[in-house]
């Protein structure tokens, strides 16, 4: 929330609950922003994410003995200065949600570091890299996002896909891992290099790049008891690269980086 203000960006929460309720709720929880009241389910119809799964006539009640219908998908909007929809995060299931790191560096348009994140590092003369997760920590169903941020020496870079034969694109991968979702990895733009000598023009990584991981922990790592989660996971991650100058390469190298994520309480 300190972040999202500092940046100008406000935080609201948009239900089909009562006032009354809302403030309850908030008060319990010490909600540090706006929740709105939605009664009629109006706005929620009006943006598209009234919970069709749900009939009118339900007879299904809710703890508070209100119907469920007029209940929306749950999901988050990031809107631009205009009120227009700049982003949105939702998901098939409705146990399925976005992390707030996600979101934040989504919002921000940036990628930032958390202080209580977890890491691993590695650095030589020519590069270094360092894996850290979105969030401090992982929670059950939340899409996080772990990313390896590549520093390169002045005057060197690395390769980038898609590339001829006979030179070494960076790949970053996460070993598979018994209760976690692992997604495809996201590498940013690059930039295109020529090299007069071979009369090719390359794409190439210099400077500071970030590649991005979606994980999400999932319901086997439960092991299909709610009283025997793990407190943490092992993430074995691969890294292979070749840093070369606009004249001569390196020799192609393959790191392989070990990181312990915690996993956060389940939520009842």
């Amino acid at each position: 929330m300190q972040t999202l203000s500092a940046a100008g960006i406000k935080v609201y929460g948009v239900s089909y609950d009562a006032v009354s309720e809302l403030k309850a709720f908030s008060d319990r929880y010490s909600i540090g922003y706006d929740l709105l009241s939605d009664s009629d389910s109006a706005v929620i119809t009006e943006v598209g994410i009234l919970n069709t799964l749900i009939e009118e006539d339900s007879q299904v009640m809710s703890p508070a003995g209100k119907s469920f219908y007029g209940l929306p998908f749950p999901g988050v909007f990031v809107l631009d200065e205009e009120g227009l929809v700049a982003e949105k995060f939702f998901n098939r299931s409705y146990a399925t949600r976005d992390s707030a790191g996600s979101i934040l560096n989504s919002a921000l348009g940036e990628v930032l570091k958390p202080e209580s994140t977890p890491e691993v590092d590695f650095a030589n003369e020519q590069i270094q890299f360092s894996a850290f997760l979105a969030d401090p920590e992982l929670k059950l169903e939340y899409n996080s996002m772990l990313y390896v941020r590549f520093t390169v020496a002045e005057g060197l870079h690395i390769y980038a896909d898609p590339l001829p034969d006979g030179f070494i694109a960076t790949t970053v991968s996460v070993n598979p891992v018994e209760g976690l979702t692992i997604g495809e990895p996201r590498y940013p733009p690059t930039e295109m290099m020529a090299f007069e000598a071979l009369d090719v023009e390359l794409p190439v990584y210099g400077g500071a790049v970030d590649v991005a991981i979606p994980i999400t922990a999932n319901a086997d790592v439960l092991n299909w008891t709610l009283t025997d989660k793990p407190d943490s996971l092992e993430l074995g991650i691969d890294v292979r690269y070749q840093v070369c100058s606009d004249v001569f390469c390196y020799l192609p190298k393959l790191e392989h980086l070990t990181m312990t994520v915690p996993l956060g309480p389940l939520v009842r």
